[in-house]
């Protein structure tokens, strides 16, 4: 199982028949019986052929196993032949069975450790995970940064503003960075509370179409050490 792959889910105690004849192939359209509780939101696999329909077991080379995703009665995109066994043409009637073997145990370890070591810490870190939206917020009289969207917000001042947040956690921390409209000259109201350097407030850069820079760290529930990342940024 690599890292970008599925995993699948099970059924206890699951059996039915092929309601039509397939070969081998993916040509087919491998419909069963009954699908009654089967898993539709992954991928599932069932064992063919493994007893007869007196309950017999069959030789393993008659038997055969096909990973697909249940859609109505039918086992869709599906994958011929999966944990060693061979494709083979199964008639009506077949007996079909959801049977967890060694192999699904197998997958579920190696679907694991793709991204963990063998003592249980990460060893790869999906860059994708941890990427942030960079959200442009709307100008208005009362600005909310919703920190349940984004770590890194951006908005340009229309007018004197008060600025407030939302969905803060603990120790979370954010970027905000503002930048004056072609005016200029506008001020803003910050969120409560907010420890500055020296417990003394910035002042914002009035030339317009300048931008400053702030970031933050959330301490405790309300309260937050401010930072000042960049002022008097020019841009084009």
């Amino acid at each position: 199982m690599a890292i970008q792959d599925k995993f699948r889910k099970a059924k206890s105690l699951y059996a039915t028949s092929l309601s039509a004849a397939i070969g081998t192939g993916t040509g087919d359209t491998i419909t069963l019986n009954s699908t009654t509780g089967l898993p539709t939101d992954t991928e599932i696999t069932l064992t063919f052929n493994r007893v007869d329909s007196n309950g017999d077991v069959n030789p393993s080379s008659q038997q055969e196993r096909i990973t697909g995703t249940i859609v109505g009665n039918n086992l869709t995109s599906y994958t011929r032949g999966v944990d060693s066994t061979t494709e083979q043409s199964h008639d009506l009637g077949t007996v079909v069975e959801y049977v967890f073997n060694s192999q699904d145990l197998n997958d579920i370890v190696d679907g694991i450790i793709a991204e963990h070591n063998q003592d249980g810490t990460h060893s790869v870190i999906n860059p994708t995970a941890i990427k942030q939206n960079y959200v442009t917020e709307s100008d208005g009289a009362t600005i909310t940064f919703d920190l349940d969207t984004s770590n890194l917000f951006t908005v340009t001042l229309g007018g004197n503003r008060t600025l407030a947040l939302s969905n803060a956690d603990v120790g979370q921390t954010f970027i905000i960075r503002l930048t004056q409209d072609g005016t200029g000259s506008r001020t803003v109201t910050w969120f409560s509370t907010i420890n500055w350097e020296n417990g003394v407030e910035p002042t914002l850069t009035t030339t317009n179409d300048k931008t400053d820079t702030f970031g933050f760290i959330c301490t405790s529930a309300g309260n937050y050490d401010g930072y000042i990342v960049g002022k008097n940024i020019w841009h084009t």
